[in-house]
């Protein structure tokens, strides 16, 4: 016969076993997460080098704004995800360009209607490959909503206001910005101040007060935090790199090792964030 304390003691071995199971299952999950994330940051990092075949400008513009958005997203207190939906966005939003002629991303004069409409289109095509991946079906609805404008005269849907993906309004006005402030085939770049004026003046038109207000206050008082100078996202201790006298830190170890590969490059679009 088994004693009372013999079954509490079976029992105790089951609970034991059962946590035990319980934790090699968590820490499966977890590996199995960790490599699927390092995956989505290779598959980035190789749109992201496809973006920079096509067009000088348009890789700078992409390197200085993913550190602008997870800024802004932070203010707002969007979750760690929805960052990271906004930062992939930032870095990729202008990836549909790919499709549009040469010819018209380089002209030195304005665009004709044609040349507009066919522009337009670089945002749906950029938010149509990015849906073709579950992991980045935030980042492409923000993508083919970045230009939209706040008073609803915006494209592709005319969408208005908090109708428009919170980030899709962080990205127009981030990308607005830095277009502006930057060196372009038809006009040379004009001061961060200037830029910062036309924001305020269209806050509430063109791009959502609230949004305009957040980067304003962080252009003057700068980041905050160890952001990832690959892809702008939140880095950690367990993966850093020492370059020229500054610690970087990363999110993955797919983003460490494209910094290695070409540290000057990416310290130097760090600073810039």
């Amino acid at each position: 016969m088994i004693s009372h304390g013999q079954v509490m003691t079976v029992l105790d071995l089951l609970l034991i076993a059962l946590a035990a199971a319980l934790a090699i299952v968590v820490w499966w999950l977890f590996v199995q997460l960790r490599a699927r994330e390092e995956e989505a940051m290779r598959l980035v990092i190789a749109f992201s080098s496809l973006i920079e075949m096509k067009d000088g400008y348009t890789e700078g513009h992409c390197a200085r704004v993913k550190g602008w958005a997870a800024g802004i997203g932070r203010g707002m207190g969007l979750s760690r995800r929805e960052i990271n939906d906004v930062v992939i966005a930032a870095m990729l939003h202008d990836i549909g360009k790919i499709g549009v002629p040469d010819a018209i991303l380089n002209k030195p004069a304005k665009l004709d209607e044609r040349e507009f409409t066919t522009i337009q289109k670089h945002s749906g095509m950029g938010a149509d490959v990015l849906a073709n991946f579950t992991r980045f079906a935030g980042a492409a609805a923000i993508i083919r909503h970045h230009h939209e404008a706040y008073d609803g005269t915006g494209y592709p849907e005319g969408l208005r206001g908090e109708g428009i993906p919170v980030g899709a309004r962080i990205v127009a006005v981030i990308d607005a910005y830095d277009a502006m402030t930057s060196t372009r085939s038809y006009r040379a770049a004009m001061p961060s101040g200037e830029g910062m004026a036309i924001l305020r003046e269209n806050r509430g038109g063109q791009f959502d007060p609230k949004t305009v207000d957040l980067f304003c206050r962080l252009l003057t008082e700068g980041t905050k935090g160890r952001i990832d100078p690959v892809c702008g996202m939140a880095g950690d201790d367990s993966r850093r790199a020492a370059y020229g006298g500054s610690e970087y830190y990363f999110c993955s170890t797919a983003c460490q090792e494209e910094f290695l590969k070409n540290p000057a490059k990416y310290a130097a679009a760090g600073q810039a964030c």
